[in-house]
């Protein structure tokens, strides 16, 4: 008998050894309870220091069922290979207002023009604006914490549609934590408690992705000079400001091109791909558009992020 146990043991071995850890866990902010979903790396792969916060997009679901494992396929690239990073699944928070789609409501991230978009728009009781960056601050000091292997200076954030707008936030409102940040199908909102954005405390790294053919659900252009992501609101951020803010806080000397990312030549869109560099600390900003691509998460440049986000370590 205890030799069809330990036969067992042995067989099981192995996939013990290549399983990742999956731990959900809540925090306590501003009298809510705040979720979020860590991954770590299977026991034989040795952790990096390195932490990945991901921010989902936009998710219509009833307030029992949130978006806390929207890793974007960042579980398998910290896994692979070696890579050794953890992995936190962000979550924001549910709102019970069916405006749109008929929905039971949905989870979102309160990213600038999004306080009223989202959170306002409907008949009393409002429900309170929430405050994600502020979350997001304790959600890293909280993570850091549990998991000292973090090194501080290795803290990235990876956001997707509403996320991406999360995670341009993040970029200018947590620069002192964040080192760089991917955002992908979004932008930085101009639309925020005045027609300014503030300036950037500290220089952070930032990776921009938009596909050509990513006119959201509301069909708009991603080549109009007013890319209008808010129907409530008049939006004043584009591709190209988004980059330009980036660029400029980032003070960079260099600019691969002074064309503007998207323009209309004879009837004819030309994408032009961009990278602003020699900044004031080291860091890059890039956009990159990815061709033929509509509204969606492309995992295939994971790696390249990752690789991104390792040249790009705060000083």
């Amino acid at each position: 008998m205890n030799k069809v146990i330990s036969v067992v043991i042995l067989l099981l071995a192995p996939s013990f050894a290549t399983a990742q850890t999956i731990v959900k866990a809540t925090l306590p902010w501003k009298n809510v309870t705040r979720r979020y979903t860590v991954v770590i790396p299977p026991a034989s792969i040795p952790l990096s220091g390195e932490l990945i916060i991901t921010l989902h997009g936009l998710n219509y679901a009833r307030s029992s069922s949130p978006p806390d494992t929207r890793y974007y396929g960042w579980d398998y690239t910290c896994k692979q290979k070696g890579a050794g990073c953890i992995v936190v699944a962000a979550v924001s928070t549910w709102d019970p207002d069916a405006t749109t789609k008929g929905s039971v409501g949905y989870w979102a991230w309160n990213a600038g023009f999004f306080n009223n978009m989202v959170f306002s728009k409907k008949s009393p009781p409002y429900t309170p604006y929430p405050d994600d960056i502020g979350y997001l601050r304790q959600l890293i000091k909280t993570v850091r914490a549990k998991y000292p292997i973090i090194n501080p200076k290795k803290v990235y954030v990876v956001g997707f549609s509403v996320g991406a707008f999360m995670a341009s936030l993040a970029a200018v409102d947590l620069s002192d934590l964040v080192a760089a940040v991917s955002i992908n199908s979004g932008s930085l909102q101009s639309t925020l408690s005045s027609t300014k954005i503030p300036n950037m405390p500290n220089p952070v790294s930032v990776v921009e992705y938009h596909g050509t053919r990513d006119t959201n659900a509301i069909g708009i252009d991603p080549c109009a000079a007013k890319w209008d992501w808010n129907k409530y609101l008049a939006e004043k951020s584009t591709v190209d400001s988004t980059f330009n803010y980036f660029a400029t806080q980032n003070h960079c000397a260099v600019r691969t091109t002074l064309l503007p990312l998207c323009q209309v030549l004879g009837g004819v869109k030309v994408f032009n791909n961009k990278t602003a560099s020699s900044c004031s600390a080291g860091e890059d900003v890039k956009f990159v558009w990815e061709v033929g691509t509509a509204h969606s998460y492309v995992t295939s440049h994971n790696a390249s992020d990752l690789a991104f986000f390792r040249a790009h370590a705060k000083h």
